[in-house]
């Protein structure tokens, strides 16, 4: 080969690679639309880069958190101050690793070296919003929404620029409007789907952005930031979910800011202090004056006591922006998800004296004031948060209720204010008020209590009204009643289906609660709040027992039992897990009662009042560590909870359909394992429904003596009255069924039934409790206060069975007039003479005839 065709064969090769050593900007930009970061940082490097290419490498590189990188690339091509979108970039650049000063610097430098940088212009805007210089911010971003209007045929760059300068200044329909149109115009473009997600989610409509964010993940199952939001947008409906997601993130992405900060306040919010310190530190090793995560670091402080890390990060953060009012509206956030209302308002008011247009400070601090029971110090700000952000549904929800407060009754006695609907006052408003003065009787003086303060209680017919109560949302299907301290939150029996709960007994347990938060200044765990407040239920009344017997033993028998330091966390997540966690915490409480004694427990409270941690906390009342205390527990619970004789084995066979097989099966397997409890019930209840009832009788006397406490489906006191009252033995058939509704106060057909049988063989004194039981239940049957009432006149109990007769009046009987005569017998029993003679007269007004009410008016004449 000659020298000509080798230099000809050179310059060949030199063109076929020159492509390798320039950028290809419209595939690198290809590559990072489809979240494939890593190829298109290798597309578009090279040795002849362009603004252009400059500003598509570091948004993939940014997408990868390597902003470092990406601000090297830009420091290395020359002339990059000479050009105002590389300024603007590296402003951006600078304003991800939280170097704000830098970034203002940018932008301001941008719009000198091009004025019409809109870019620069938006930044610049939404950066001196955020630094509380409104009118400078309102002019930049003012004529952004200007070139936009003036523009003939606005390009989806100018619709995207133009809704983030709506933001600020609060034209969130016209944002949404603006992405909406830009996503249109640009259907690949995942970027304006994910900021268009941020919007939605920003202004609480969380299931559009979850659909928003999805669709932006459809185009870039890598878009990190839509992944964020996804997961925000997931945390009220299923926070474990947003956990399983954040989890994956972390595995790929644990380098990114945005990831970092979502994974500290994630965990903050779901109890993990430990984890989200870890992930807090490493983002701050990278950006040690970033806003947002200076707030979670405030809000850890606060909850771990340590009030000079509190104030010496505040102080960052002010230096850093003086205009920064969200640092102690998180900490008033925090500080009102863990019950300490009256320092959550301290903070509010301290991001309203840094920014009084605030709207989560306003709504938090009126929120917080409806919970100390404060409504009309609350009001103003909660129409003042509404005021600047109406698409609060919180804050609007919380307003709307209370309006609906026109419709409520007032009830007052010595140490309470009794809140309920109208339809309810006469129903359950005699009970209600009893039961409370009941409660405080019973406990206040016990736990050695002075309370100064009414303690307000609120009753809600509707369900919904009761959670946006709470929480400012509806649902929240799983709570009955909710304390904030001072007050008290519930549901009315009538908010929920008939015999689903006793509310009596929500009504002591929500009590209970008022005790030791008084007690503790609202600085006890969950897990002691809610164990306390079981316990003093089921020992005000034994039916009101959670009845979790079995849960229990099949914890003990899997050595399951929840460790105190992790049981907090056992109220979040799995609801049956929860439910255990309840019943398992007031079996902790009994044992520190029957082992150590009552002032243990007053002593215990007591630390936790002075804000001491857990493990010191036992360790100063019980001279002993966390895992010596659990395996004390666990020790005392083997013994109570010890059934030797019992082998709870079978329960699966409930689920066998073919009766004939099932019975054969069940019969073998009782005659190899005679102590099989749950396979007694089962081929017991198979031969009532054969009417074998002498086979059923003893498996059934069996099961009850070796198992007393179990009232659950199947229950043997339940089916032995069915067997008795088929072989006539009424008397019998009332003592089981007494047995059962002493120990379940939550079976309304059962109460019903032993009233009605108990009342029809004379035994009134079960009949009195067994109807009593019912109204705990639901107080709405007229028949029941009829009856009871009657019984009560009978043995001279005229003060309560005015109450009865005067339930059933309002329940608006078909015989009004015999429900005024009987009203007016009791009164004359009270030798209340006017009361008993303008009752009669009421009854003969509705049957002028009828002779009863003649015959009192006579009596009362006299």
């Amino acid at each position: 080969m000659n020298r000509y065709i080798l230099r000809i064969s050179f310059a060949l090769a030199l063109f076929f690679a020159l492509p390798a050593l320039a950028q290809d900007v419209p595939k690198g930009k290809a590559l990072f639309f489809k979240g494939a970061y890593e190829d298109a940082v290798q597309a578009l490097r090279g040795k002849h880069p362009t603004p252009e290419s400059l500003t598509w490498l570091t948004l993939a590189l940014q997408e990868q958190g390597e902003w470092v990188k990406a601000q090297n690339a830009i420091l290395q091509f020359k002339s990059w101050q000479e050009n105002a979108g590389l300024i603007n970039r590296m402003g951006e650049l600078k304003y991800a690793a939280a170097r704000y000063d830098e970034a203002r610097r940018h932008f301001e430098q941008a719009l000198q070296v091009d004025p019409q940088s809109i870019e620069a212009r938006v930044n610049l805007g939404e950066m001196l919003a955020k630094w509380g210089k409104k009118q400078e911010a309102r002019e930049l971003l003012q004529d952004v929404l200007q070139r936009y209007r003036t523009a003939a045929s606005p390009a989806t760059r100018l619709k995207v620029l133009a809704a983030r300068a709506c933001i600020p200044l609060n034209r969130f329909q016209n944002a949404s409007n603006l992405l909406d149109g830009a996503s249109k115009q640009a259907p690949g473009d995942w970027r304006i789907l994910e900021r268009w997600g941020r919007l939605f989610l920003d202004k609480y409509n969380f299931g559009e952005a979850r659909s928003i964010f999805q669709q932006a993940l459809k185009l870039n199952p890598n878009a990190d930031a839509a992944l964020i939001g996804l997961a925000r947008s997931l945390e009220l409906k299923s926070p474990g979910k947003s956990l399983e997601m954040l989890q994956a993130l972390l595995e790929k992405e644990w380098q990114r800011l945005d990831v970092l900060l979502y994974a500290a306040e994630l965990n903050l919010r779901m109890g993990n202090r430990k984890k989200a310190k870890e992930y807090l530190a490493t983002a701050l090793a990278k950006a040690p004056k970033h806003l947002e995560l200076l707030t979670v670091q405030g809000q850890v402080a606060l909850l771990e006591k340590n009030r000079e890390k509190f104030e010496a990060t505040a102080a960052t953060v002010q230096a850093v922006n003086p205009a920064y009012s969200r640092y102690f509206t998180a900490a008033g956030e925090i500080l009102n998800r863990n019950y300490l209302f009256e320092e959550a308002a301290q903070m509010y008011r301290r991001a309203l004296a840094i920014d009084p247009g605030d709207a989560d400070a306003n709504a938090g601090l009126g929120t917080v004031l409806s919970r100390l029971a404060k409504l009309d110090a609350a009001q103003p700000f909660l129409e003042r948060a509404f005021q600047i952000d109406p698409y609060n549904v919180w804050t609007g929800n919380l307003l709307n209720l209370f309006d609906s407060y026109v419709e409520y009754d007032t009830l007052r006695t010595e140490h309470f204010l009794i809140r309920l609907h109208k339809d309810d006052t006469a129903i359950i408003g005699p009970y209600a008020t009893a039961l409370a003065e009941s409660a405080y009787a019973a406990m206040v003086p016990r736990y050695r209590l002075q309370i100064d303060f009414p303690v307000t209680l609120e009753i809600f017919p509707k369900h919904d009204d009761f959670a946006v109560r709470c929480f400012g949302l509806p649902g929240a299907q799983v709570f009955l009643g909710i304390c904030f301290g001072p007050l008290i939150t519930m549901d009315s029996p009538r908010a929920r289906p008939v015999g689903s709960f006793n509310w009596m007994e929500t009504l002591w347990h929500e009590f209970a609660h008022v005790v030791h938060l008084t007690l503790t200044h609202n600085r006890i765990p969950r897990w002691l709040a809610e164990g306390i407040a079981v316990y003093e239920a089921s020992r005000a009344n034994r039916a009101w027992d959670m009845n979790m017997h079995l849960a229990m033993i099949g914890a003990l028998q899997k050595d399951d039992l929840i460790p105190l330091a992790r049981l907090d966390r056992g109220f979040t997540g799995d609801p049956a897990k929860v439910t255990f966690s309840y019943y398992q915490a007031s079996q902790i409480i009994g044992f520190i009662v029957e082992e150590y004694g009552f002032d243990k427990l007053l002593q215990l409270l007591d630390e936790f009042r002075r804000e001491q941690e857990l493990p010191n906390a036992v360790k100063n009342i019980f001279s002993m560590n966390l895992k010596r205390f659990d395996a004390a527990f666990a020790a005392y619970a083997k013994e109570k909870f010890s059934y030797p004789e019992v082998d709870f084995d079978g329960r699966r066979h409930a689920a066998v359909e073919n009766a004939e097989s099932t019975r054969k099966a069940l019969q073998k397997m009782i005659e190899e394992r005679p102590n099989l409890f749950f396979a007694k019930l089962r081929l017991a209840n198979l031969l009532i429904d054969e009417d074998d009832f002498t086979g059923a009788l003893p498996l059934l006397q069996q099961a009850r003596d070796a198992f007393p406490e179990f009232v659950g489906d199947l229950n043997p006191y339940a089916q032995l009255a069915r067997v008795y009252l088929a072989q006539g033995d009424t008397a019998a058939a009332v003592d089981h069924l007494f047995q059962l509704v002493s120990r379940n106060g939550k079976s309304f057909p059962a109460a019903l039934q032993l009233a009605r049988l108990a009342d029809g063989t004379g035994r009134t004194d079960v009949a009195i409790q067994a109807y009593t039981t019912a109204i705990q239940i639901y107080p709405y049957e007229i028949s029941v206060h009829k009856r009871l009432g009657a019984i009560l006149l009978q043995q001279n109990r005229a003060r309560e069975a005015v109450r009865e007769f005067r339930v059933a009046l309002a329940l608006n009987p078909q015989d009004k007039a015999g429900v005024h005569c009987s009203i007016a017998e009791a009164l004359l029993q009270l030798n209340q003479f006017a009361d008993a003679k303008h009752h009669a007269l009421l009854a003969l007004e509705i049957a002028p005839t009828y002779e009863r009410a003649q015959e009192i008016l006579l009596k009362a004449a006299r």
